[in-house]
């Protein structure tokens, strides 16, 4: 089994509780990670993809030999010893609670990374900072910058793991600075915070990448969800960088 793996590119499930299914959908829906549910051992027996972590109901996989070719993370307890699960997520989960079952299990979580936070609004950037340097379950790292140009220098010195973006700010703004490290980099996820997440800006850049898009001013945008969901992307990829 081999866990050095940094952004697995495949997901897979083995149930048939469709609550599930649908949680697992959202959770990789902005992430590089192809998911696909299979509701019968048989169906995962003919599938010749070889997934690189997965997820299993109790009271599934009872043929031990099911999973011997099949390349898995250890997400946790599982009844097999090879096969890699979180078992049944309840259905009361919210997609944070979710993050963090998952991302909580995988020993990724010791290596330190870092965040730029390009935004205007000091207060905002200073609480980012303070509250994730925090935590130590990764170390995590957090640079500002308060107009594209301050975040170019940064950018260009040393390249951030995730960037939190917001679209409004003097000098260099958050769309045009997106478009400039898009022609650099490909593969840097990107949180867009913005008031109106379906704007025709938003659109416009949505030609050019994927990126993640949180309206400001909701849960979403506090500092502990935005750490595991940049952290997510971090683990496991960006769609934006497909």
């Amino acid at each position: 089994m081999n866990k050095t793996i940094l952004k697995p590119t495949s997901a897979y499930s083995l149930t048939d509780d469709p609550d599930w299914v649908e949680k697992l959908e959202e959770y990789f829906e902005e992430t590089a990670v192809t998911y696909q549910n299979f509701s019968k051992e048989a169906d995962l027996k003919k599938s010749d993809q070889v997934f690189q972590i997965g997820f299993i109901t109790p009271g599934f996989a009872a043929d031990k030999n099911l999973h011997q070719n099949r390349k898995l993370f250890k997400l946790g307890s599982g009844e097999l010893e090879d096969v890699s699960w979180c078992g049944r997520l309840d259905k009361t989960f919210q997609m944070p609670e979710i993050t963090k079952e998952i991302l909580s299990n995988l020993d990724l979580l010791k290596d330190s990374w870092n965040c730029l936070v390009v935004d205007d609004d000091e207060d905002f950037c200073a609480l980012i900072k303070e509250s994730w340097e925090n935590k130590n379950r990764p170390h995590t790292e957090v640079r500002t910058a308060r107009n594209g140009f301050e975040a170019l220098k940064l950018f260009k010195a040393a390249r951030p793991d995730v960037m939190i973006l917001d679209l409004k700010m003097p000098g260099l703004g958050g769309a045009e600075f997106y478009r400039q490290i898009r022609l650099e980099d490909q593969l840097l996820p990107v949180i867009i915070l913005s008031a109106v997440t379906e704007s025709e800006e938003i659109k416009r850049l949505r030609q050019i990448g994927n990126p993640v898009c949180i309206e400001k001013s909701t849960t979403e945008s506090r500092p502990d969800s935005l750490w595991w969901r940049a952290l997510k992307l971090k683990v496991f990829g960006s769609q934006d960088a497909r």
